[in-house]
């Protein structure tokens, strides 16, 4: 007897063995076009299905349709629960009795099923799935290689594979779909209010779902300490009182879940841990904020022996103890969110590193998940070359002792090339050392058909431009990081070639190709337009000058934008951030910015003069940039220049005496980034440099409260006309940060284009 058992989340990954009725060598079930074998689905439901599934798939493979009859002599694979395989044939084969699917090969036949009809179809895909040249690149997306000759049960020896792996989940869209899932081995992605698997009760970022911070008015005494102050963003985990409500509030959940084995008591996404006496003292003999979490973790864990208790290694907390080690079963949740993507995680071992964190952490136990990212999460559809760091990044997790793994990408619709990613990450968790060009081949082949080559071409010649630049790959930056880099016009012109080329090669094969690369280009142009935007001045900046002198934009850009959008919506994508920003809002927000994001006005081409320049690392693209006619948008990291700590003071000189008549200025507030507004913006007028009048005042009411995510807040000055020649503003930093931001440090002061405008 030959049989392959279940494997879909156990330890031994193929078991092939030999009973009495074997026959030795494997079955030949079509060769040369020709086949003795026919099949028998013994009910009109889940085993007809798989029957007609099973035929499909032969077809595909061999060119050959084994027929689907109701004989019961010659060769035949039947398909059906145990209890009806062994009423119709009167075999009796021990695996008919167990509880799991199987496929045997017994007494000259083949046997098909499960205990129940619900495991027929595990059963019927995983026969499949052992047939040479047979694949799932995405949801329906079947790839099949011609063949002369299709076998089964073709190994004699016993072959166990255990894969370094037990738990493999890629939180991609593709893997929400559970026959996808299922083929390649990994959880399937089952997002929820509370978890994103089955097993987990509560998935991360809990500690307010124990104790909410609705309870902050009357305790404060519960919640984190900052600089002096009580904040509600994090818990105080030296507070008894609250780890009594975490167990209470957790013993309570457990009730409405008790088959979920793990549970997740961890931090806030925010970097506001308590400072109080008591947790700063755990921490300090900890060396590391982790020490407070952890002892706390291992005390809620006392109570729940039978479940798991997971929590969070991250940001601040990534530091292992030195002093505290977790409970076995207290799970630890170790994130690699700052990493750079560019180079494997293994490259950087130095104290402090990630790659030392890991090995510090595996010191203390294995009972580790790491969380990898694998996307840019504020520009989802980015061009983000990663692929080369997939299997050294995985190596590293496993030569490390990890068992579990949670790649984050994009569940929802959309993202950046989510088949090949999640194609690429699947492989690679069952087996790290798998060569990931060959891989790549494969899957560009079978996914875009013809234009599979140009597809290739196209994610190499990414990586190759982006290890020529040496610059980091990160999680949240934007796409003018590397606009002298992989993204630089030159190099986006090259991926256009290809994809134009992609496309013809498509043009007369299946739809479904025509859709797959149409979709796989939105990177490209959603990075087009983004490094258009950043450059202004060059030549493939978004504005020209018309007729008379006035900026407008470029044609181009507009019907790019467009496309851009309309395919968005076509392909399903929900958002283009991780958060916010649907295509139709990212149109809106665009359009305006070609509308207005170039101006013409007196103070364009002039000079300006600062008491303190900005900060060298906020620019805002030239020395210019504040009456460069160009603005910016709410993102920080272009257009704007900024002063970290320091007062903001500009002076303009126009040349000669001019008649003004209207003078404003955007700042920006990005209070999660630390970018407050002024606490106030005064606008003054001179003739000689030297004497001079107040136009306006503008006290700033607010800047110190929190306020919303990102706003630009304008300022102007609207006097009588008159005739001056030096124009200055003076913005107040608000200094240190609030007590209420949590963090210890400097506001910055963002300021973009002032406008002059009059004769």
């Amino acid at each position: 007897m030959k049989c392959i058992r279940n494997v879909l989340t156990g330890a031994a990954a193929l078991l092939l063995s030999l009973g009495a009725q074997a026959q030795e060598g494997p079955i030949i079930l079509v060769e040369n076009g020709k086949s003795k074998w026919h099949i028998v689905a013994l009910d009109s439901g889940p085993s007809l299905e798989a029957a007609h599934y099973i035929q499909r798939c032969i077809d595909s493979l061999s060119g050959f349709k084994i027929p689907i009859t109701q004989s019961l002599s010659g060769k035949t694979i039947f398909i059906g629960t145990g209890d009806t395989l062994t009423k119709a044939t009167g075999a009796w084969i021990s695996t008919f009795s167990h509880d799991e699917w199987f496929t045997e090969a017994a007494y000259g036949n083949i046997y098909i099923g499960g205990p129940y009809p619900s495991y027929i179809r595990y059963a019927a895909r995983r026969f499949i799935q052992e047939l040479n040249g047979v694949d799932i690149l995405g949801p329906e997306a079947y790839s099949f290689e011609r063949q002369k000759r299709i076998e089964v049960f073709s190994d004699i020896e016993e072959i166990w594979y255990d894969p370094p792996f037990t738990f493999r989940m890629v939180y991609y869209g593709p893997a929400t779909n559970d026959e996808y899932a299922a083929w390649h081995n990994l959880r399937q992605v089952r997002k929820t209010r509370d978890s994103e698997d089955p097993d987990w009760g509560l998935w991360v970022h809990t500690m307010h779902r124990f104790v909410p911070t609705a309870q902050f008015d009357a305790h404060p005494e519960y919640f984190a300490e900052r600089n002096g102050v009580r904040v509600p963003d994090q818990l105080c985990l030296s507070n008894p009182e609250v780890l009594q409500i975490t167990v209470d509030s957790l013993r309570a959940m457990m009730q409405r879940k008790p088959h979920a084995e793990y549970w997740s008591v961890s931090q806030m996404d925010n970097f506001n841990y308590c400072q109080c006496a008591l947790c700063h003292r755990t921490d300090s003999i900890e060396g590391s904020p982790s020490g407070s979490i952890i002892r706390f973790a291992n005390a809620v864990a006392e109570n729940f022996r039978d479940k798991e208790i997971s929590t969070l290694a991250y940001q601040y907390s990534r530091t292992a103890p030195k002093v505290t080690k977790p409970r076995r079963n207290v799970n630890i949740m170790l994130c690699s969110i700052e990493e750079d993507r560019s180079r494997p995680i293994a490259s950087r071992d130095q104290p402090g590193s990630f790659t030392a964190d890991l090995r510090a952490w595996s010191d203390l136990t294995h009972n580790i998940i790491v969380w990898d990212y694998v996307i840019n999460f504020s520009h989802l559809v980015m061009p983000f070359p990663n692929w080369k760091v997939l299997a050294p990044n995985l190596q590293l997790f496993r030569d490390n002792g990890v068992p579990m793994m949670f790649e984050q990408g994009l569940s929802s619709p959309g993202g950046e090339m989510p088949e090949f990613r999640t194609y690429l990450l699947a492989k690679l968790l069952w087996n790290p050392d798998l060569n990931v060009d060959s891989l790549r081949t494969h899957f560009m082949d079978g996914f875009y058909g013809e234009a599979g080559t140009y597809l290739d071409k196209y994610t190499h010649l990414l990586e190759r431009e982006l290890d020529k630049s040496g610059k980091a790959l990160t999680l949240y930056e934007h796409p003018q990081s590397h606009k002298e880099g992989y993204l630089s016009p030159l190099n986006l012109s090259r991926y256009k070639m290809l994809f134009n080329s992609a496309e013809a090669a498509v043009m007369d094969e299946d739809t479904i190709y025509q859709w797959r690369v149409e979709d796989a280009r939105l990177g490209i142009m959603f990075a087009e337009l983004e490094i258009a935007r950043a450059m202004p001045h060059a030549p493939n900046g978004l504005f020209e000058k018309d007729s008379t002198g006035k900026w407008i934009a470029k044609p181009y850009y507009t019907e790019l934008l467009n496309t851009f959008v309309a395919r968005a919506k076509k392909h399903g994508h929900v958002l283009l951030h991780e958060t916010r920003l649907t295509p139709d809002e990212y149109l809106a927000e665009f359009s305006a910015h070609l509308k207005n994001g170039a101006l013409s006005h007196l103070a364009v081409g002039k000079t300006i003069s600062f008491e303190t320049p900005p900060d060298a690392r906020y620019p805002g693209g030239g020395p210019d940039a504040l009456i460069d006619g160009f603005t910016a948008s709410t993102n920080y990291q272009f257009g704007w220049q900024g002063w970290y700590g320091n007062d903001m003071v500009a002076t303009i000189d126009l040349g000669e005496a001019t008649w003004v008549e209207t003078l404003s200025i955007g700042f920006l507030q990005d209070q999660q980034s630390w970018i407050l507004l002024p606490t106030h913006v005064a606008i003054e007028s001179s003739v000689d440099g030297e004497r001079w009048e107040r136009l306006a005042a503008h006290p700033s009411d607010g800047a110190d409260q929190r306020g919303p995510l990102s706003i630009i807040r304008k300022f102007a000055a609207v006097k009588p006309a008159r005739s001056t020649r030096y124009l200055r503003v003076t913005a107040k930093n608000l200094g240190d940060l609030p007590t209420w931001h949590g963090s210890k440090g400097q506001c910055w002061l963002f300021c973009d284009e002032i406008v002059v405008h009059g004769e």
